[in-house]
């Protein structure tokens, strides 16, 4: 167990640090049991969002508390379980490629981003999760959303995409606008990794 609480150093009091939690699975092969290292670890997320807090234009100063307690965790079970795939996912709430909140997460090769070790390499447009929409300003586009793997976990990595959304089995374009963006179920795409069932069965 964590201690997932810390002190604001600007407002003075205690908060929590994972506003949304951080559930874990622990995945076992029919042959083991939970005595066993799990055969796969995956870690979800939703960091906070970028809504101004107050002395931390962004929140990138709390996402940033977030990924430092996960990479903790991750780094916990590298320790005990060298050998487990360790898979890190979900909606991170800023630009995965630029934002210096993973700075840590990435540091010394401890997770890789799965559109980084795909092949067929990811272009930038075909990595975009995310759409952005200001009034009279320009639409911008990012990869919020991921899915990272540890080095144990890298080989069974077989394919990583973003699903796009469809209408009558055709692939929607990416949202130009913020009415066009209102068309689909979400602000967001899906990300799909799929990993080699050798993982389990071994």
């Amino acid at each position: 167990s964590r201690d997932t609480k810390y002190l604001n150093p600007n407002s003075g009091k205690e908060e929590n640090i994972f506003s949304r939690d951080i559930p874990i699975l622990h995945i076992w092969n029919t042959k083991t049991s939970s005595l066993d290292p799990p055969e796969m670890v995956i870690m979800g997320n939703h960091l906070k969002s970028q809504r101004d807090r107050a002395h931390d234009p962004k929140s990138i100063l709390l996402r940033t508390k977030q990924i430092d307690e996960a990479v903790k965790i991750i780094k916990d079970y590298e320790r005990h379980f060298p050998s487990t795939p360790v898979i890190f996912g979900g909606d991170f709430n800023a630009n995965l490629i630029t934002g210096t909140e993973f700075r840590s997460l990435k540091e010394n090769g401890l997770m890789q981003d799965a559109f980084d070790i795909a092949n067929p390499k990811m272009n930038k447009m075909d990595r975009v999760t995310h759409s952005f929409h200001p009034r009279g300003g320009e639409t911008s586009y990012s990869q919020m959303d991921g899915m990272f793997i540890n080095n144990a976990g890298k080989k069974y990595l077989t394919e990583a995409k973003v699903y796009r959304y469809k209408v009558n089995g055709e692939e929607k374009r990416l949202p130009k606008t913020y009415a066009e963006r209102e068309t689909n179920p979400s602000d967001h795409f899906p990300v799909i990794i799929t990993v080699n069932s050798q993982i389990l069965s071994h």
